[in-house]
């Protein structure tokens, strides 16, 4: 399901201070009915004022199967790919170009760089 991570992606909004990331593993699904609940949650938190981004991980490489195996043990889903959902303040303009630039960096690297280390 998305609860678990929706409410540890609401915490930190809570909880984080300036300057402040947060990084929480999740599925990103679309159900059938074309609802896609993670990024509807991080749609959500960037208009309150933070900035979220969701990085596809190596486990979607590490494990093929994954996306078919949940498709097919939840027949209400569409698409499941797993991600690293990053949060932080929106601090300033300046931050948010730092922020952009290190996930890209990110989703890069766990993108094309499949061996464990």
């Amino acid at each position: 399901g998305t609860e678990v991570p929706a409410r540890f992606l609401r915490a930190a909004v809570e909880l984080l201070r300036p300057g402040g990331v947060a990084v929480v593993m999740a599925l990103d699904v679309q159900c059938v009915d074309g609802r896609r609940p993670l990024r509807e949650l991080c749609a959500g938190i960037d208009a309150a004022g933070h900035v979220t981004a969701r990085i596809p991980t190596r486990l979607n490489a590490l494990l093929p199967d994954l996306e078919a195996s949940m498709c097919e043990r939840q027949p209400n889903l569409r698409a499941a790919v797993h991600v690293a959902v990053v949060i932080t303040p929106d601090d300033d303009s300046k931050f948010r170009a730092r922020f952009a630039s290190v996930t890209r960096r990110l989703a890069q690297r766990w993108n094309t760089d499949v061996n464990p280390r």
